[in-house]
Parts: C-alpha cells; structure tokens; sequence
C-alpha cells in the first residue's frame, strides 16, 4: 500500500515534489496506522472459534437459498483439486478454459491423455446461475451496481460487468417483478371484493435530483395498511396535480 502511494506520487504532474521528509512522515504514519505487528493481533485475536462462530450458518440457510449455500474460492486452491486425474489417477495439468462473470471452467489433461471439464456453477442454457443470482440480488437490495461491480473489482473477484447486469434486469427481472406484482395485486383485490374498504391516496412529483415532469400515484387500503396500487403519470395529464406544482 505504501508502496502504490509513493508511486502515485512519483507519477504526479504537479511540478512540487514532496521532499525526503514529508515522504517518511507519510511512510511512518501509514506503518503505524496499517501494518501492525503479529503481537498487536493477537493480543486483539483472542479465541479465533469465538471471532467466526456468528459467520459459521452450517446447513440453517442451504435449505432456503436458491442452489444451496456459495463459497469463494481462491484459483490456486481451486487448480490444486484438479492436480491428478479422476479416473486414472495420472498427474493432470488443469488451467482455467474460460470465465464467464461469477463461473469458471477448468480443464484438466492427464499424462495418458484423458480430458475433464469442470464448471464451477449450474446453467440454463449458456447462463450461469451464478450471474442471475448477483444481478438479481443487487436489484431486490437497492444496491447500486456500480458500487458492488466496484467492490468484487477491488478484491480481485470475478464479477459480471455493467453491461451483463442491465441486460439481465431487462431481459429476467423486471418481468419477473411485474409478473409478481401483477399476480400479488390480483390476490389482494380479490381478497377485498365484496367488503366496505377506506382507501387512501397520495401521490409524489418532483423528488430531489428527478425529473417534475412525471409522478407516482399510490392508493392504499388504511385498515390493512396495503398498497392496492401504484401508478406512474405525467404530471400535467392529471388536472389537480399542475395546481399542487404550482
């Protein structure tokens, strides 16, 4: 880390350079603040069972999550699984064949000419599951993907790109919500069909940093406390509306 600071510095276009001193101060401060010694943690790491009990869910979330549970994998542990041939046993030189987002394929070839090819996920069709389940996580979190394709990129962790993600929002998940929204509405309204409900209603325009020109509509039922609805409008094609923007 020090070291890719100084460089930074080196390569600045600023005509001042920071002197000798400056540069050791930097240096020092960072030493004292990062790179404590082994002593210093384990003076801090006490019981390392006690530290990982709480990220240790066994078998309680395989069940519920799609596919099972997920692991990270580093490559040179990965590659060491593949160092000898599954069905002779011969010394195999495995290397990674392709990666595509989250899944990668390894191909192994033995001595005695026997080929293995292994992929680290389940697919439908030439879609990794892996990818579909990234996207869609960062959707129905309210992440911002910019931020998490930043994250996987600075621990050096094979991610989708931007791209693969708008492209599966599209094509995958806004169906799949608006399949679910329209079949969870139908099931409410029908369940209040034939009863006396208090509907209210609101509606939101102009937002800070969006656009005045259109607005959300909500209708809600107040004994429930349940939206029956949620319209988006321009704001002038609703006539009390231009009067509230004044």
């Amino acid at each position: 880390m020090v070291s890719d600071i100084f460089m930074i510095i080196s390569c600045s276009k600023y005509p001042l350079w920071p002197s000798p001193l400056i540069l050791w101060n930097i240096q020092s401060t960072l030493s004292l603040r990062f790179f404590r010694t082994l002593d210093d943690w384990e003076e801090d790491i006490k019981d390392e069972e006690d530290i990982y009990k709480d990220d240790d869910t066994r078998d309680s979330e395989e069940e519920s999550a799609p596919f099972g549970r997920k692991f990270l994998f580093f490559k040179n542990c990965l590659l060491q699984l593949f160092q000898h041939c599954s069905n002779c046993l011969a010394p195999t030189v495995p290397q990674v064949q392709k990666v595509i987002g989250t899944m990668v394929v390894i191909e192994a070839k033995c001595s005695k000419g026997q080929r293995r090819i292994w992929q680290s996920q389940s697919c439908h069709g030439t879609l990794p599951w892996g990818n579909m389940l990234c996207a869609a996580g960062t959707l129905f979190t309210g992440s911002n993907p910019a931020r998490v394709f930043s994250f996987f990129k600075h621990i050096g962790m094979s991610y989708i790109s931007l791209r693969t993600y708008y492209y599966l929002q599209k094509l995958y998940l806004i169906p799949a919500v608006n399949c679910v929204w329209t079949s969870a509405q139908q099931s409410l309204l029908a369940s209040f069909q034939g009863t006396h409900i208090d509907v209210g209603g609101d509606a939101r325009c102009d937002s800070p940093g969006h656009c005045a020109k259109y607005g959300t509509y909500h209708m809600v039922e107040l004994d429930s406390n349940k939206v029956l609805t949620v319209e988006l409008v321009q704001v002038y094609n609703v006539p009390y509306m231009k009067y509230v923007m004044g």
